[in-house]
């Protein structure tokens, strides 16, 4: 049985908005404050409250290649470090005994 759950954000508005540093594609981007009043939802009906929450988010780049830069930088370590590790025990084991 799927058991559908989780929260979801009724009335959200932007309420703020500053330059911020992007960790992932080191640069200055802008982030934008969102509050919402936040409920637990079971199966998509709202159960329980959990109050005004206010979160801050990275602005969505203009163009895909601006949000392609930023998800191959962090994929790119993550794939090199994978692909040398799945040599290296290529490598040790051998290719014959594949």
């Amino acid at each position: 049985m799927l058991i559908v759950w989780g929260t979801h954000n009724f009335a959200k508005k932007l309420v703020g908005a500053r330059r911020d540093f992007c960790n992932c594609c080191e640069h200055e981007v802008l982030t934008e404050q969102w509050q919402s009043f936040d409920m637990f939802h079971l199966y998509f009906i709202p159960l329980i409250p959990l109050g005004n929450r206010r979160r801050w988010a990275r602005k969505r780049p203009t163009s895909a290649l601006q949000e392609l830069s930023c998800i191959c930088q962090s994929c790119s370590k993550l794939f090199c470090i994978l692909f040398c590790l799945f040599w290296g025990i290529v490598l040790i084991n051998g290719i014959t005994s594949w």
